[in-house]
C-alpha cells in the first residue's frame, strides 16, 4: 500500500506513524468520538505520507466491532487514494471561481445594461454547475467502490455462508448493514445539495388531503405500534410548493412514529392555524424528546442525538426540511423536554410562493 511493505503499515500504530502531522490529532479525536457514541461507521479524508515521502489525499472508512459488552474491539475498513479526485475538483473549483469572477467584471462593466436579477441570474448558472460536478463526483467516486463492496459481501454471503463461522458472519452482517447506511447517507448528501439548484412552483394544495394521503401510506405502521394519530386542520388549503411540502410533511410525521414507538401508546397530533400573514402547522408526539439545549443542532447536516442502533436514519431528515421550508421564505422550529414529547411548528407565507413569482 503506497509502496509500503505489508508489516509497515499493517498496524495501527504503524498507519498512524504516516498521517500528516496536521491532520493526525483531528483523525484519532474523530475515531474516539465514534467509539465513545457507539456508533458502527466512521470516514475522513487527510494526507497519509507514501513511502518516497511525498503525501497522498486518502478517504478512509473504517466500520467498528464492538463486543457483547458494547466495547469496541477493532476497527475494519479501507483507504482510498483520492490525490487525482482532489486534484481534479481543485481545478474545477479554480474555473468556477475563475468564471464567477469573469462574470463578475463583465457584469460590473455592463451595470448600466443589465439588470440585477440578470445579474444574479448568471452567478447562479454558476453555482448550479458547480453543484453538479459535485453530484457526479459524490455519486460516480463514492457510491462506485460502495457497490463493489457490498456486491462482494452479498455474494460472500450467498455462496459461502455455510463454511463461515459466527464471528465471520457476524462480521459479514455488520459490513452489509453499513455499506446500506452508508448508500442511504449518500442519497441524503445528494438530495441536499440539489435543493439548491430547484425553483419552488407555487400551486394551491390541499392540506388535509396531502396528510391523510402520508397517513394513508404509514397505515400499516400506525396499526403495528397502537399509534393514536389525531389531525385537527384549521387552514385545509395553502398555496405553496407542494413538493417541498410534501418532503416537509412526510419527514416530519415518520419522525414523530419513529421517536414515539415505544410509548404506551405512541400519540400523533397534527393541527393547522390560519395567522394574519402565514399559515402555521404543527406536528407532535409523546416520544423521546430532547433536550433544548441541542435545538439548533437538529436541524443541521448528518446531526443525531441519539445512537442509530436504537433510531435507524442518517440525520440528514430534518435538515432538508429546514433547507425547503427557507427556500418557501418560512420558518421551523421546535420546543421538546427529553421524555416529553416533541412539538414541531411550520410557518408557510401566504401569498406568492417563494422563488415562483405566483
Amino acid at each position: 500500500m503506497f509502496n509500503y511493505a505489508a508489516e509497515e503499515v499493517g498496524t495501527d500504530s504503524g498507519r498512524r506513524e504516516h498521517v500528516h502531522r496536521e491532520d493526525l490529532e483531528r483523525v484519532v479525536s474523530d475515531i474516539r468520538a465514534v467509539m465513545d457514541r457507539g456508533e458502527q461507521f466512521w470516514a475522513d479524508e487527510y494526507r497519509f505520507r507514501r513511502a518516497d515521502g511525498s503525501y497522498a489525499d486518502i478517504f478512509d472508512r473504517g466500520f467498528v466491532i464492538y463486543d457483547g459488552t458494547g466495547k469496541p474491539i477493532r476497527m475494519i475498513g479501507a483507504m482510498n487514494d483520492i490525490s487525482e479526485r482532489k486534484r481534479a475538483l481543485e481545478i474545477l473549483e479554480q474555473r468556477v471561481a475563475s468564471r464567477t469572477a469573469e462574470l463578475e467584471s463583465r457584469n460590473r462593466e455592463r451595470e448600466y445594461e443589465i439588470s440585477p436579477r440578470k445579474r444574479v441570474e448568471e452567478l447562479l448558472r454558476a453555482r448550479n454547475e458547480e453543484l453538479k460536478a459535485f453530484a457526479y463526483t459524490v455519486s460516480h467516486d463514492l457510491k462506485a467502490p460502495l457497490r463493489g463492496i457490498a456486491g462482494y459481501a452479498q455474494e460472500l454471503d450467498r455462496r459461502h455462508r455455510a463454511g463461515l463461522g459466527e464471528r465471520a458472519l457476524f462480521c459479514l452482517k455488520q459490513i452489509l448493514t453499513a455499506t446500506h447506511n452508508l448508500d442511504r447517507l449518500i442519497e441524503d448528501l445528494l438530495h441536499y445539495s440539489r435543493l439548491d439548484a430547484e425553483t419552488p412552483t407555487g400551486a394551491e394544495v390541499n392540506l388535509a388531503h396531502m396528510v391523510e394521503a402520508i397517513l394513508r401510506d404509514r397505515k400499516p405502521l400506525i396499526l403495528e405500534q397502537g399509534a393514536e394519530v389525531a389531525v385537527s386542520l384549521s387552514s385545509t388549503s395553502v398555496r405553496t410548493w407542494e413538493r417541498g411540502l410534501l418532503q416537509v410533511l412526510t419527514n416530519l410525521i415518520d419522525n414523530a412514529l419513529k421517536y414515539s414507538r415505544d410509548a404506551k401508546p405512541p400519540r400523533i397530533h397534527i393541527t393547522s392555524q390560519e395567522l394574519s400573514d402565514a399559515v402555521r402547522i404543527v406536528i407532535s408526539d409523546n416520544g423521546i424528546g430532547f433536550d433544548m439545549k441541542y435545538h439548533d443542532r437538529i436541524f443541521g447536516l448528518f446531526n443525531r442525538l441519539v445512537r442509530q442502533e436504537d433510531f435507524e436514519g442518517t440525520g440528514a431528515g430534518l435538515a432538508i426540511v429546514k433547507k425547503v421550508v427557507e427556500k418557501l421564505r418560512g420558518r421551523i422550529w421546535a420546543e421538546s423536554k427529553p421524555g416529553s414529547g416533541a412539538k414541531f411548528f411550520v410557518e408557510l407565507p401566504k401569498g406568492r410562493t417563494a422563488g415562483t413569482g405566483k
